[in-house]
């Protein structure tokens, strides 16, 4: 949320700008991968606004 995606003509030419400059920080996670393919576990960032965590609950994972 709030930060550029690679080639979309806004701020990020290349995919280690966008994984360099995060601006929002949404959560604490951990990711793995296992047989049965990519999983994650975690919780929302204890300092979100209410708006915040509403508009992340209402948003699916990117797997991109």
């Amino acid at each position: 949320m709030n930060a550029g995606h690679h080639r979309d003509g806004a701020e990020c030419e290349t995919s280690s700008c966008q994984f360099d400059d995060t601006r929002t920080v949404a959560g604490i996670v951990t990711l793995g991968m296992n047989l049965r393919g990519l999983w994650f576990s975690g919780a929302a960032a204890p300092w979100l606004s209410e708006w915040d965590r509403q508009v992340f609950q209402a948003c699916q994972p990117s797997y991109t």
